[in-house]
């Protein structure tokens, strides 16, 4: 599986025989054998902005932009043996794997199914708040998907100013502007 150089901002080690090994028997099912031959080449990482927001259809086929931030894998801040395996239970469900953290954690995640019956086993699957969506049919899929969203992240809305007319500012930078006793006539 070929990345561009650029799809981390940040990235470990590709991860070494027995550090697959390791983390196969760590998990109770089987990991689909595309995630870890990412693993092997690549090693997990911080998704770079450029590629790191997707969109999602929901149950009801609203549209749902998330981002991905970062695979776990072989580095701090994105070790996998703290992130993804020896997190607190209640993190984790015994269908599914956590592997990528999305944008609002530890709420959001992305988790690979690995029992659960409703989605295809091996499919990405992305829950907010107990709400479980299928984004891909495997690993290889959803890595697709994110280097295809390249530069298709969502504008900073913006508001248009009332005072000064058809200036607009991005929505995060508005603040109130009082120009103390301006006289505006001509």
């Amino acid at each position: 599986m070929k990345l561009p150089s650029d799809f981390f901002s940040i990235n470990g080690d590709p991860f070494t025989e027995e550090e697959i090994s390791e983390l196969k028997r760590t998990v109770d099912s089987s990991l689909p054998e595309d995630y870890l031959e990412f693993f092997s080449l690549h090693g997990g990482g911080v998704i770079s902005e450029t590629y790191s927001h997707v969109q999602l259809r929901t149950n009801d086929s609203t549209a749902l932009e998330v981002e991905a931030t970062m695979i776990f894998g072989n580095a701090t801040p994105i070790d996998i043996w703290e992130n993804a395996i020896q997190l607190d239970p209640t993190w984790l469900h015994d269908w599914g794997f956590y592997f990528c953290e999305a944008s609002n954690p530890p709420e959001d995640k992305f988790l690979i199914n690995l029992s659960n019956e409703e989605f295809s086993i091996g499919s990405i699957l992305y829950e907010d708040e107990g709400k479980v969506f299928q984004v891909s049919k495997d690993f290889t899929s959803f890595i697709s998907l994110l280097i295809n969203s390249r530069g298709k992240a969502p504008k900073a809305p913006q508001r248009r100013s009332e005072k000064f007319g058809k200036f607009f500012f991005p929505s995060k930078t508005v603040k109130n502007i009082e120009l103390p006793n301006a006289n505006l006539e001509h």
